[in-house]
């Protein structure tokens, strides 16, 4: 059916359409060029999307200082959340000036079709990515020695989340595979509405979870989202009809877009390209997960849990209120460098730590939340004797010179970790 042959669609739907079309693309593009190859260099794209956006912040919004930080993690910026309003804002003038240019045109029937064939390939890519991340795991590793010593309380509503999904390779596993599997089922026309409706369903709940937890990938899920119940919406009648009428309804139309020759070829080198993007995915994931499954060796190491049995200063114990911040506990995660100090006074020092294998230089770095390095607070220590399994350290930290001898703390009291699973409970463990 061409556009001329085509009924009629009224403006409201014209205007509408050419709006999302494009947003939808603008928010896109440029998929799947960064997927197949590093070698484009789009950083201008970037830095021209990051200057409009903050031109609309500054004239539009009204915010009068938009910070534009380098990559954080956080997808809920101030800068992303601009991004998202200009991509609305633009794509509403490209319909206008659209919309003005091209009055006779009544209906986008192909450019449709068009559309779902990218946002359908564009969504399987994401959702493949994040899929595999939880079937490994990757994103959730089980949580390690310096979270599990870290107290309920002292956790971000992020960490809770991290440290939940994480506990579970079996729930990660069962969660990764529905992900993956909506992705899967959006590559062809006869599975788009299953793959649709289970992504809306997984990413519903990912939206939830981002939203309950403050996880800073709300903007972003929320998106998905939306793609996902777009890609579901022409079958929303007949979904009706099934489910809630108790009515039949008719089949859905799997005629071929077009009679072109060049067409099987085009359906052809699209799967092809899904293909390549899966193996990217998973060969990705698999090496990510065998890095992170790589312990560095602990052999003269000062990685795991340690409890602080010894601590002086300038030669002398500190007293109360010195004492206060002595050293109580510190640890360090063998796969990330990255460990917790808690002081006597109960503070909690987010910490990253460097150390050669004899322990000639053991350098103690505070970090902040995007993981810079305070040299001011740094503790530079080396070892001095081995007392059995404990460490004795001296030093340099704050301007004085200390001492402290360092115990190991046993795994094995970690109860999340050592209760395991059971068929048959009497009663309800739950502590």
């Amino acid at each position: 059916m061409t556009e001329d042959t085509c009924e009629a669609w009224p403006l409201w739907r014209r205007l509408l359409f050419r709006w999302w079309f494009a947003y939808a693309v603008l928010f896109i593009f440029p998929f799947p060029l960064p997927n197949l190859t590093d070698r484009i260099s789009l950083d201008w794209m970037l830095n021209a999307q990051t200057a409009l956006a903050v031109w609309v912040g500054h004239h539009l919004v009204g915010v009068a200082d938009v910070p534009v930080t380098t990559v954080t993690g956080s997808g809920d910026t101030m800068v992303g959340w601009l991004t998202a309003l200009t991509l609305i804002l633009l794509g509403a003038l490209i319909a206008v000036v659209w919309s003005l240019a091209d009055r006779r045109t009544t209906a986008h029937p192909k450019l449709q079709v068009a559309l779902r064939v990218y946002v359908r390939y564009a969504l399987f890519a994401i959702l493949i990515s994040y899929g595999f991340a939880k079937v490994l795991p990757t994103q959730f590793p089980q949580p390690g020695l310096v979270r599990l010593s870290t107290q309920v309380v002292e956790l971000s509503p992020m960490g809770l989340l991290w440290t939940f999904m994480g506990y579970s390779v079996p729930y990660n596993v069962f969660a990764g595979v529905l992900e993956a599997g909506s992705a899967v089922l959006l590559l062809s026309r006869r599975t788009t509405l299953l793959g649709a409706l289970l992504a809306m369903g997984v990413m519903g709940n990912i939206v939830m979870l981002n939203l309950a937890y403050d996880v800073p990938v709300k903007l972003f899920s929320m998106q998905l989202w939306i793609f996902a119940a777009w890609l579901a919406l022409p079958d929303a009648g007949r979904l009706v009809k099934v489910f809630l009428l108790n009515q039949p309804a008719p089949a859905a139309d799997l005629a071929p877009v077009t009679e072109a020759r060049w067409y099987p070829w085009a359906r052809l080198a699209g799967k092809l390209v899904a293909v390549w993007l899966l193996w990217l995915n998973i060969s990705g994931q698999m090496k990510g997960y065998q890095e992170s499954q790589h312990e560095m060796a602990t052999t003269g190491k000062v990685y795991g849990i340690w409890n602080v049995s010894e601590y002086t200063v300038n030669g002398a114990t500190l007293a109360a209120p010195e004492s206060a911040r002595a050293w109580r506990r510190f640890g360090v995660d063998p796969s990330t460098d990255r460990g917790r100090l808690r002081l006597e006074n109960d503070s909690l020092i987010t910490v990253t730590v460097a150390a050669d294998s004899l322990l000639a230089r053991i350098e103690v770095y505070p970090i902040d939340s995007l993981f810079r390095k305070d040299s001011s607070a740094a503790a530079i220590l080396h070892l001095v004797e081995r007392r059995g399994e404990s460490l004795a350290l001296a030093g340099s930290y704050l301007g004085d010179t200390i001492r402290l001898v360092l115990s190991p703390a046993s795994r094995g009291r970690f109860q999340l970790m050592t209760r395991g699973f059971r068929w048959v409970q009497e009663y309800p463990y739950n502590r």
